[in-house]
């Protein structure tokens, strides 16, 4: 089970929750969201999608990622 959670920032309190199956691609979930511009997104790389990145910032939504490649040590 996966819960996707977006948070309004004036308060803080979730404005939106989607449970889904742990299978359930996050990238296919996150193409259909309509955020405000002035959105800011923190993702992990399951969502690496140049064009889902295109279409934010065409939106002026801000998104943050980790590389795809990075490694951990």
């Amino acid at each position: 089970m996966k819960a996707h959670v977006l948070l309004d920032h004036d308060d803080y309190l979730p404005s939106y929750v989607l449970i889904t199956e742990a299978k359930k691609s996050d990238v296919r979930m996150a193409q259909g969201l309509d955020l405000n511009a002035g959105s800011i997104v923190a993702v992990d790389r399951g969502y690496n999608d140049y064009a889902l990145f295109g279409k934010w910032t065409d939106r002026d939504v801000f998104f943050v990622t980790r590389p795809e490649g990075e490694r951990r040590l």
